[in-house]
């Protein structure tokens, strides 16, 4: 199976709680008829609208009903997914990891999410992505790529302009249908993108560590960088001059008499001080101390989930390779067991068969406690770093009132003559002195860094430099492959077409532009109008195609053509057209989905009840039935 690939299972619409809808679809060619006016263009609406496309402009009849539920395989997995119809925009969607069945019996399993994430929620295009292995677009443009522009791409519907490739949308820009484009083809390429962002980040990083040198050696002034041994040394040096001056202090005391109530003061002063900055202390050490063991039950919780998602993994692939076991007898007594329907033969719990679906939700619910783990462990991490390096200044100071205060201590109280004076002043130069070299020694520890890190930027940025010339090389062979086959196959298709356009029948080369919304064939866009609604049919045919041809390309293998009798279409091209859409979709080997919608059905499908959905229908019997059973 080639991933993504979204086919829709089954459609039920809703209302007052009755289903005016509900009709099943399968893998492959499905072909819904009826006459103009019959309501067929409102289911294609229902599905686009169900998928997660914008609400579009109900018509009447569509606008009565309450609910829409899409049945979809997703890579073969089944998910339900329930919209209200209302007429407002970005409506949001009840997502069920199941089939509708389960789903319609069930209260509690469902899970809502919003049109658009939140910084804590994520939104339901996001999950739909993760679900289905599209990687998300990173950078401004990642709330802009959701499942509602990726279905402009999908559904070819009758209002957009046949010149058009999306589907029509208001506020369209074209970085955005570029970037859907470049995803779906898988020109869009995830590690090259993450590479540029790293790229200029370590740019960023360079700069801001070139500023911060530059404002260093500033600081410096004409005074040389020194090295941090010199500084370590000048310090020991200075200290041992600050313990000579002490000294000097001590042998005073026995030569001064009286108290100095200065010193008492001080001392007084300094045993607050103390008193308060060992306070502070204690209660910064007791914050880091239990900031590591939080961040050491942190990890230790990051671990298991992990470990958790690692085991889901790989039961996953096992129960792939190995489909699911059966015991005979029990493998602790060897008793024979016996198979009971809707329960575990071996523990006899209740199972339903939804083993994928589960399997499913649980990942992504393991995947979203991992986020949040990271985030927290981080931010507990900073939090840490911070109060440590917030310690030391305390730590410096404590050492510096409480060797004041020591020395202040063995004073005696009394007068101190000119010579105590003069050492003080002494003590308060080597002091000051020391200060300088341990600003100057925090300077030159600071450049050592600077250097090693400028050096491992220097070769970072020289790794990503040719990570990215590769990836770019990749990529613009990824998009001369894609937009070489995808024009191939328009041709194709268009050569086929019955003879009405000379420029169809000599077509060498399609071209088209996402950005620019067009296509054109040997550098012309306008035929006939007829011709115009033929042309876009075969490209999107081909697009559709040529993802069934290559596993790179992240085009969900659906396709839903609304238009195929637009703009006058006579009925010998239409059934051309359909013959040929069929043809593909039944040689076409991986698992796809390609749903048409017709007024003229070619006579020969309607002998082939496989192909079709529902019944065909008339003024007389619409789309919609307002009188079928409950949900």
């Amino acid at each position: 199976m080639f991933e993504p690939t979204i086919a829709l299972s089954r459609l039920v619409v809703t209302k007052g709680g009755v289903r005016a809808y509900d009709e099943t679809f399968h893998l492959g060619f499905n072909v819904i008829r009826g006459e103009n006016g019959s309501g067929k263009t409102t289911i294609a609406d229902f599905i686009f609208f169900g998928l997660g496309g914008d609400t579009p402009q109900w018509r009447a009849e569509a606008a009565l009903c309450d609910y829409v539920y899409a049945e979809v395989q997703i890579n073969g997995e089944k998910v339900t997914f329930r919209r209200q119809i209302e007429s407002e925009k970005l409506r949001p969607m009840n997502i069920f990891w199941g089939d509708f069945e389960k789903a319609a019996a069930s209260q509690t399993e469902w899970k809502i999410f919003p049109y658009a994430g939140t910084g804590t929620k994520e939104s339901f295009s996001q999950v739909i992505f993760t679900a289905a292995g599209i990687p998300e677009v990173k950078g401004e443009l990642s709330a802009k790529v959701t499942m509602h522009q990726m279905l402009r791409l999908v559904y070819v519907d009758q209002k957009t302009d046949y010149d058009q490739v999306f589907r029509a949308d208001l506020f369209d820009k074209a970085l955005t249908r570029e970037a859907v484009g470049d995803l779906l083809c898988g020109i869009y390429d995830d590690e090259l993108y993450t590479a540029e962002s790293e790229l200029a980040a370590k740019h960023a990083e360079r700069l801001a560590l070139q500023s911060e040198l530059k404002t260093i050696l500033s600081l410096l002034g004409d005074q040389a960088a020194p090295s941090v041994e010199w500084l370590e040394q000048e310090k020991a040096s200075r200290s041992n001059e600050r313990e000579k001056a002490y000294s000097g202090l001590e042998s005073l005391r026995t030569r001064t008499t009286g108290a100095v109530e200065t010193i008492a003061s001080r001392r007084e002063q300094l045993a607050q001080e103390l008193a308060s900055l060992n306070q502070q202390v204690r209660a910064a050490e007791d914050r880091i101390r239990q900031s590591r063991v939080d961040l050491a039950d942190r990890e230790q919780f990051l671990l298991a989930l992990n470990e958790r998602l690692r085991a889901l993994n790989e039961s996953q692939t096992v129960h792939d390779r190995l489909g699911a076991l059966s015991f005979q007898v029990c493998p602790v007594c060897y008793a024979p067991l016996s198979a009971q329907d809707g329960v575990c033969h071996l523990c006899k719990s209740p199972g339903d068969g939804r083993s994928g679906q589960n399997l499913l939700r649980l990942r992504h619910e393991l995947e979203q406690q991992i986020r949040e783990s990271k985030a927290m462990q981080d931010q507990i991490g900073s939090e840490t770093a911070a109060l440590a390096e917030g310690l030391r200044p305390l730590h410096d100071r404590q050492k510096q009132l409480q060797l004041e205060y020591d020395e202040l201590s063995t004073i005696p109280h009394a007068s101190l003559d000119a010579a105590a004076a003069k050492l003080y002043r002494e003590i308060g130069y080597i002091d000051r002195t020391i200060e300088d070299l341990e600003q100057r020694s925090k300077f030159a520890a600071r450049i050592s860094a600077i250097t090693d890190l400028q050096a491992a930027l220097a070769s970072e940025i020289s790794r990503l430099n040719d990570q990215i010339a590769f990836g770019r090389v990749r990529q613009e062979q990824t998009k001369k492959d894609v937009s070489d086959l995808i024009s191939d196959l328009t041709v194709a298709i268009l050569t086929r077409d019955v003879p009405r356009e000379k420029a169809f029948q000599e077509a060498t080369r399609v071209t088209f532009d996402f950005g620019m919304n067009k296509i054109s064939v040997d550098g012309r866009s306008n035929f006939a109008a007829s011709s115009n609604v033929f042309f876009k049919n075969a490209f999107h045919a081909a697009l559709w195609q040529a993802s069934t041809l290559r596993q790179y390309m992240r085009y969900p293998r659906l396709v839903i053509f609304d238009n195929v009798e637009d703009k006058g279409m006579e009925p010998e091209r239409s059934h051309n057209f359909q013959r040929i859409v069929r043809e593909l979709s039944d040689t076409t080997e991986c698992e796809h989905q390609m749903i048409l919608f017709t007024s003229m059905v070619a006579p020969e499908f309607e002998d082939v009840p496989e192909i079709l959905v529902g019944p065909r229908y008339t003024h007389d019997s619409k789309s919609l039935q307002f009188s079928l059973s409950t949900p």
